[in-house]
């Protein structure tokens, strides 16, 4: 199976380097990501806990803001007076617990163990284009995710095996890891599947950089699709680096004449056809 990953063209440093970023769901672009919808009541011990981290923090950025609030002290006992008054709603309102735990410990676990790859079945999706490829300034790479790479585990490369996403409208359990392969049927357009790493599994590209990447295998590439309004520059290094890739062929992206659809034409062929290129 193929699957493409759109890209703009800032990122043709991906071919350059043969590094893929393996990102923190917190940095996607849905609020939802690895949020579960909880159906059972939470440790209100557990629940608490984290509120309290959470109220922490909040306190630290409105006072770094300007905003007029208590002193530390008196911040302290206020919330240690609270505490049974939370406990008691805690234990009752699974919804509440959910608000509390949306604002510590799925951000936080999104945010610094989890990494994805997501990839998408078709190459001529005309969203995918404009939303992740710079309204088609950027270019596709298609990825044959048979190839070993693909399919490890997390004793042997730090990879889970490649899944597709599922798209619903009711919320996932809060089992993890349902929740991460799990979208609202808005995002159905982009008929994403999602491969996980650890992110300790993965390369850090620079000291404090929250950026993770891995090298992903060169014949792993089996096409590499320009945009069709690709700059002439970013056209000529995507051809140099294409060299690299042993199985990748080379194709360009058309609007169709007729229909609201984009073609993908062999990039040898595209000479016959009108240029919409700058």
């Amino acid at each position: 199976m193929i699957l493409y990953k759109y890209c703009s063209p800032e990122r043709l440093d991906i071919l350059q380097n043969c590094q893929v970023r393996f990102t923190q769901p917190n940095k996607f672009n849905d609020p939802f990501e690895l949020l579960p919808s909880y159906t059972d009541k939470v440790s209100s011990e557990y629940a608490f806990m984290n509120w309290g981290e959470g109220i922490d923090k909040s306190y630290r950025e409105l006072r770094m803001a300007g905003f007029n609030l208590p002193a530390l002290d008196k911040f302290e006992e206020s919330k240690n007076t609270s505490k049974e008054k939370i406990l008691n709603r805690l234990s009752t309102d699974p919804y509440y617990a959910n608000l509390m735990l949306w604002g510590s410990v799925y951000p936080l676990f999104s945010s610094i163990f989890v990494g994805v790859l997501c990839l998408t079945e078709k190459p001529n999706n005309l969203l995918m284009w404009s939303h992740y490829a710079s309204s088609c300034k950027g270019f596709v790479i298609g990825f044959d995710t048979t190839n070993n790479w693909f399919n490890g585990n997390t004793g042997h490369n730090g990879l889970y095996t490649i899944q597709k996403v599922k798209y619903d409208d009711k919320r996932p359990s809060e089992k993890l890891d349902e929740a991460i392969f799990a979208k609202g049927k808005d995002w159905s357009y982009e008929e994403e599947w999602r491969i996980i790493s650890a992110v300790h599994d993965c390369t850090q590209v620079s000291d404090g950089s929250d950026i993770f990447v891995k090298n992903f295998p060169m014949d792993s590439v089996v096409s590499l699709i320009i945009g069709c309004k690709m700059r002439s520059k970013d056209r000529i290094e995507l051809l140099k680096q294409s060299k690299k890739f042993p199985n990748a062929e080379l194709y360009r992206s058309y609007p169709d004449p007729r229909k609201y659809e984009m073609e993908i034409y062999p990039y040898d062929e595209s000479y016959q056809l009108p240029t919409t290129l700058e």
